[in-house]
This record gives C-alpha cells, sequence and structure tokens, in this order.
C-alpha cells in the first residue's frame, strides 16, 4: 500500500497528484478559447516544418537573456536531444492535445523553468515571447520552403491558432497579427545583430 502511494506521488502527472503538482507549480496560463485548430495540426504534422529546428534553437540562444539561461541552467550541450525532445512535444502537445494534455505539458515546461536560478529570468515575458516567435517562424519558413507560400486566408489562421504556442508559455499579449509579428521579428533580430 505504501509503494502504491509513493509512486503515485513521484509522478508528476498520475491521477493522485495531479493537483498538488499544478499547485506547487503552475502558473499563470493564458489559453484563448479557439476552434479546433485544423491549420495549424495539418501544418505542424508536416514533418517538412521541423527541419527549421536547429535555426529556432540558434535564434533563441542568441537573445542575451536565453543564452544566459541556457549557459547558467540547462544542459543543452550534455543532452542536446533530451533538449530537443523536450520541445517537440510542447510544440505537438499545443498542436494535438486536449486541454488537460496541455496543461500537463504546460505545467511540467514552467515547473522546469522554475527551477533555473540566473539573474535574468526564464519567467521574463520577452524571453518567452522570443522562443515562442522562434517556434512559429521556424515551422512558417520550414513549411513554406518546401510546400510553397500559404495564401493570406491559411496564413491568418495559422498564426492565429499560433498563439497558444506563446500563450502556454504564458506570454499573455503576443503580437496581434501577422504584420505585427513582422515588425516584432524584424526589429528583434536586427536588434541580435546590434548587441554582436
Amino acid at each position: 500500500m505504501q509503494k502504491t502511494a509513493k509512486t503515485q506521488d513521484a509522478n508528476p502527472i498520475g491521477e493522485a497528484s495531479k493537483k498538488s503538482y499544478r499547485k506547487k507549480y503552475y502558473g499563470p496560463y493564458y489559453n484563448p478559447v479557439m476552434p479546433q485548430p485544423a491549420a495549424k495540426q495539418e501544418f505542424v504534422g508536416d514533418a517538412c516544418t521541423l527541419g527549421r529546428g536547429a535555426a529556432a534553437v540558434l535564434l533563441q540562444i542568441a537573445f542575451k537573456g536565453v543564452g544566459l539561461g541556457v549557459a547558467v541552467h540547462d544542459r543543452f550541450t550534455v543532452q542536446p536531444v533530451e533538449h530537443a525532445r523536450g520541445s517537440i512535444i510542447y510544440i505537438f502537445a499545443m498542436a494535438f492535445g486536449t486541454e488537460a494534455e496541455r496543461r500537463i505539458v504546460t505545467d511540467a515546461t514552467h515547473h522546469e523553468h522554475s527551477r533555473a536560478e540566473v539573474p535574468v529570468t526564464v519567467n521574463d515575458v520577452d524571453l518567452r515571447l522570443w522562443v515562442a516567435a522562434t517556434i512559429y517562424w521556424s515551422l512558417l519558413t520550414g513549411y513554406e520552403e518546401v510546400l510553397g507560400k500559404l495564401d493570406s486566408q491559411t496564413a491568418n489562421q495559422v498564426y492565429k491558432e499560433f498563439s497558444i504556442m506563446a500563450t502556454g508559455l504564458r506570454v499573455p499579449l503576443p503580437p496581434a497579427d501577422r504584420l505585427a509579428f513582422r515588425e516584432y521579428w524584424d526589429k528583434t533580430v536586427s536588434e541580435l545583430w546590434d548587441d554582436r
């Protein structure tokens, strides 16, 4: 009997411990009410979209705060496959998961982030927005380079559905539309070069 209780408590997503796990680590979760994300699912589900994953990672760590967090806390250079797997799990859970599955994955993500002890906190909204932006950018460019440009209506729908990638990382207000995202992206990328 005691062994069973220990096993359940050790499992952060087991039925017996979901509530306590969430209470301890769960933070603000911004999840817009959205229709079935069919455009995003088709987009993420295509293998060609993952080809830009390495570019996304490099852009993430080029951002000063993210790079500092990785250097001090993350074991990216020691366990790159583990790091990539965590990112892919997050992306696919947010694209295909149920509401409950999304919450489990975001709770686990926030728990990992809460363990970081760095001068620039991983809970900084700017850092989380940049990570979400690189995910969107890398998947979009990977898809369009292989399968061609999305038409305007589909591109708008994909962007709208992709907002959950940011809101799941506790970014309350990602850029409102594709134009706002492009302005944010160009400005941030130019600042990355200015920091060199």
